[in-house]
């Protein structure tokens, strides 16, 4: 897990500092060349670039800073993509998806981290989230419905 350093936290977003230029992926390429920051962002930016036709406030954009915007992205393991749809498309046929998911979606229910007594409870979690066409009202349904969460303290 990637942590961030202690200066990161005073920081809001990425705001324009006087005198940036360029596109929001050209001021993050400058961004990245601080060590500090390029810990974090080397693994982040490379997957969020793939966003980028989306602004601030989620309005679909094409054009950043008089150019048009390269959406192009990449994945820590080397998959690359052009754009939201072609990174929701490997997203959704990556086979450890509905796991991930599964996983984050249980430690936000129970507002703690996982033990081991909760492995057996995530892997029925996942098998009814993928027996039940991998919908968000399948994967709640099977969190609420599971012990862990009836149960949690």
């Amino acid at each position: 897990m990637h942590r961030h350093p202690a200066a990161a936290g005073r920081r809001r977003g990425h705001a324009r500092h006087p005198g940036a230029t360029g596109t929001l992926r050209e001021r993050l390429a400058a961004h990245r060349a601080n060590p500090e920051c390029a810990s974090c962002h080397d693994y982040l930016d490379p997957i969020g670039l793939g966003l980028e036709n989306f602004d601030a406030i989620g309005a679909w954009r094409t054009i950043d800073e008089g150019q048009t915007i390269d959406a192009s992205g990449l994945f820590p393991d080397g998959r690359s993509f052009d754009g939201a749809a072609e990174m929701a498309a490997l997203v959704k046929a990556d086979p450890n998806t509905p796991r991930c998911l599964s996983e984050r979606m249980l430690i936000y229910a129970l507002g703690r981290g996982l033990e081991d007594a909760d492995e057996a409870h995530l892997d029925a979690i996942t098998a009814s989230f993928q027996s039940n066409g991998r919908t968000l009202e399948s994967l709640i349904a099977a969190i609420v419905q599971s012990e862990p969460f009836r149960n949690r303290r």
